[in-house]
């Protein structure tokens, strides 16, 4: 049946063959076409298309400044690490030189009270001497009163007491000094 309306339009010209004649008004149907869609072309498309060009810049753009903001960040983040781990090792030598110092006071604190120990020590010796020598010449003149009481008691008379004691006093001195003494 197609066959028989492409004969059919063949032998007649103006014959209608439902919405679509051809004739002149086809070819102007066509003309009209191409034109309408070079208008909309030139209107419609180059403009929406400009405008989707644009919009992928302005994304492509957006998309390298965050890459950029993202490598910038990471950079920072680098930075503040390394800070952080410079500020840590700062502080582990803070503490260190804190424990340096305060085991250096504790040092001197235990070498004063050494030397005050020492010196402690030095008077109680020098005290023990003097009270050592207080009791030998206490001793000695507890002998020298002894030595005048017996004598006087050998002799039965009373000597002079002060040449008595010289007497024993030299005596003492010459050979007591060297046995009392340790």
């Amino acid at each position: 049946m197609l066959s028989n309306l492409f004969a059919v339009a063949a032998i007649e010209p103006h014959v209608k063959m439902g919405l679509v004649t051809i004739d002149a008004t086809l070819f102007f149907q066509i003309l009209n076409t191409l034109i309408l869609f070079g208008a909309l072309t030139y209107l419609l498309f180059k403009p929406v298309k400009k405008m989707i060009e644009d919009r992928q810049n302005k994304i492509e753009d957006a998309l390298d400044d965050a890459q950029t903001k993202n490598t910038q960040a990471e950079a920072l983040i680098a930075e503040y690490d390394g800070k952080i781990a410079k500020i840590e090792e700062e502080g582990r030598q803070l503490i260190h030189a804190a424990s340096v110092k305060a085991e250096k006071r504790a040092n001197e604190i235990v070498k004063a009270a050494e030397k005050d120990a020492e010196l402690i020590k030095k008077r109680a010796e020098k005290e023990i001497e003097r009270e050592k020598l207080k009791a030998v010449n206490e001793l000695k003149e507890e002998i020298v009163s002894l030595s005048l009481l017996a004598a006087s008691k050998i002799l039965e008379k009373d000597i002079n007491q002060d040449q008595h004691k010289t007497l024993i006093n030299q005596f003492l001195e010459e050979v007591g000094d060297a046995s009392w003494q340790n």
